[in-house]
C-alpha cells in the first residue's frame, strides 16, 4: 500500500467496508476520481472490491489515505458476480478482476474491468485459451499484460503461467525455462527491477497449512524461472500480503494467526543487484582499506616484531592501490561507454517519438475518415426502424446502449438492410433517441405511454 506524507486524521469515516475474507485492494492517484469527503490534489486512495463477510460481495470502497475516509460511489453497466479469493489489477485508469470463487461455490475465469473514470463495468471480449478457473491465484502488470500465475481449482493445485495481452485482448499460456515452482495457492507475487515476478509462499498441501518458504523469480522478457538462496530461516506463510518499500520486500499475516512480519532485502538477491559507477568505486575502496586495516591491527604483521611483516604490508598497500587504479579504469572505461550508449538511446528515442508523432497525425486522420464513414447506424427496434448516430448512442455511459456499441462487442447487422436488431418494444423509443441526441424530454401526457418508458 501507499500512504500519504501527512494525514489529517487517523480515524476512517462511514461508509465503512464489511469485514471480509479474501477481497482485494489497489491503489489509485485520487486525481482521477471524485469522492466524498475525500481530500483535494495528488493524494492516494485505495480501493477495496468483493470478499467474504455473511456472503460474498461484489462492492466497491475507497478510502483516502490522507483523510482515512471511507466512499463509495454508484457502478453502471453489468457488475460481477459476487466473489472471493480473486485477484484484482490496476492497467492505467481500469481495474481488471479475475477468477475467484461465487457465493454458488463455482470457481471463475471470468474477467471484468472497471473504467475509474466512468465508475462502469464492461466484460470483454476476449480470445484464445483462457486459464481453467481458479481461486487464490496471483496477478500482475507488466507492460500491457497481465500476468497469471498459480491457483487452485478445487481439485489440484496450479504452477502454470498464463498472459492477457490488454492490446489484443488475447490469452496465452507461454512456455517457461528454468526449474518451474511447485503448484501453490495462496501465495504473493511483485515486480522487481522492472521484468522479474517474485514469487513468495503459498501452500500445496491443505488449505490451512503453508508448505513453502522459498523465493522465486520469473524473467518476463525470457520466461525463465530462477529459485533465489536467501540467508535467514523464513517461516512458510500463505494467504498472507506483501508490498515493497526501497530495496525490501515484507511479508505479513496470513492462517493460521501468523502475527510476524518477514522481511527480505532484495539485495542479496544477485540477479536484482546493479550498481552505478559511484556505488562500484566505493565498494571497492572499502574493500582495500578493509584489507589494509585487516593487515595494519593483526599481530602477526606488527612491524615492532617483525621488519618482514613491514616490507609486507608495503608491498601489499602497493598491489591494492595497482588493483584499485585498474578497476578505477575499468569502471571508467563502462561509465564512458554507458554515457554514449545513453546518448543514442536517447537520440532513438527522439527518433522514435517523431515516427510516432507522424503515425498518430495519419491515424487521427484516418479515424476521422472512419467516423465520418460509419458514424450513422440503423436500429430495428421490435420492428420500428431507426436511423441515427453512434455518438448518441453512447452518450450514456451507462447505458445498454452505449455498451453494446462501444466497440468491445461483435456485432452483426441485418445482411439486408445493415441494421441491428434490439428485441424491445420500439413504439417509443423515438423519445428516448431525443434524450440521447439533445437532452430533450417531451412525452404526451398519457400515463400509460409513460408507465412503458419508465420501464424501457
Amino acid at each position: 500500500t501507499t500512504t500519504s506524507s501527512s494525514s489529517s486524521s487517523t480515524t476512517p469515516s462511514s461508509p465503512i467496508p464489511n469485514v471480509a475474507l479474501s477481497s482485494t485492494t489497489s491503489t489509485l492517484s485520487t486525481s482521477s476520481l471524485s469522492l466524498e469527503g475525500g481530500g483535494g490534489g495528488e493524494n492516494k486512495i485505495m480501493i477495496v472490491f468483493g470478499g467474504l463477510a455473511q456472503q460474498r460481495l461484489n462492492d466497491v470502497h475507497f478510502l483516502d489515505l490522507e483523510t482515512m475516509a471511507w466512499s463509495t460511489m454508484a457502478q453502471g453497466g453489468v457488475l460481477p458476480l459476487e466473489r472471493s479469493h480473486h485477484s484484482s489489477v490496476l492497467f492505467g485508469q481500469h481495474m481488471v478482476i479475475f477468477g475467484g470463487l461465487s457465493d454458488s461455490g463455482q470457481r471463475l475465469n471470468d474477467v471484468h474491468i472497471l473504467d475509474m473514470r466512468t465508475m462502469g463495468w464492461i466484460q470483454p471480449l476476449i480470445s484464445g485459451t483462457p486459464p481453467q478457473p481458479r481461486i487464490a491465484h496471483s496477478s500482475e502488470i507488466y507492460g500491457n499484460k497481465m500476468i497469471v500465475f498459480g491457483g487452485y481449482d478445487g481439485k489440484i493445485r496450479m504452477n502454470d503461467v498464463f498472459v492477457l495481452d490488454f492490446g489484443t485482448m488475447r490469452w496465452t499460456n507461454p512456455l517457461t525455462q528454468g526449474p518451474i515452482p511447485t503448484p501453490r495457492f495462496g501465495h504473493t507475487t511483485h515486480i522487481i527491477a522492472g521484468k522479474m515476478m517474485l514469487i513468495y509462499g503459498g501452500s500445496s498441501g491443505a488449505v490451512t497449512l503453508p508448505t513453502h518458504d522459498h523465493v522465486c523469480l520469473l524473467d518476463l522478457d525470457t520466461m525463465t524461472w530462477t529459485n533465489i538462496q536467501t540467508p535467514g530461516q523464513p517461516t512458510p506463510m500463505h494467504y498472507h500480503s506483501c508490498c515493497r518499500f526501497k530495496e525490501k520486500m515484507y511479508f505479513y499475516g496470513g492462517v493460521r494467526k501468523f502475527r510476524k512480519m518477514l522481511v527480505l532485502n532484495l539485495d542479496f538477491i544477485e540477479p536484482l543487484r546493479t550498481r552505478t559507477f559511484e556505488e562500484s568505486k566505493h565498494m571497492i575502496t572499502q574493500i582495500i582499506d578493509d584489507i589494509v586495516e585487516s593487515c595494519d591491527n593483526h599481530p602477526i604483521f606488527n612491524p615492532a616484531s617483525s621488519a618482514l611483516a613491514l616490507d609486507f604490508i608495503e608491498t601489499l598497500r602497493k598491489n591494492a592501490h595497482l588493483v584499485y587504479g585498474e578497476m578505477s579504469f575499468q569502471l571508467r572505461w563502462i561509465s564512458e561507454y554507458e554515457s554514449k550508449t545513453k546518448k543514442n538511446i536517447e537520440t532513438q528515442l527522439n527518433n522514435l517519438a517523431s515516427a510516432q508523432s507522424r503515425f498518430d497525425e495519419q491515424k487521427s486522420q484516418m479515424v476521422v475518415m472512419r467516423e465520418h464513414q460509419s458514424n450513422r447506424v440503423k436500429l430495428n427496434i421490435g420492428g420500428e426502424q431507426y436511423e441515427t448516430s453512434r455518438d448518441t448512442l453512447v452518450k450514456d455511459g451507462e447505458s445498454m446502449l452505449a455498451a453494446m456499441f462501444s466497440g468491445l462487442y461483435l456485432l452483426h447487422a441485418d445482411p439486408f438492410d445493415g441494421s441491428f436488431f434490439i428485441d424491445r418494444d420500439g413504439t417509443h423509443f423515438r423519445y428516448i433517441l431525443n434524450y440521447l441526441r439533445d437532452g430533450s424530454f417531451n412525452p404526451p401526457a398519457d400515463e400509460a405511454v409513460l408507465r412503458e418508458l419508465l420501464k424501457e
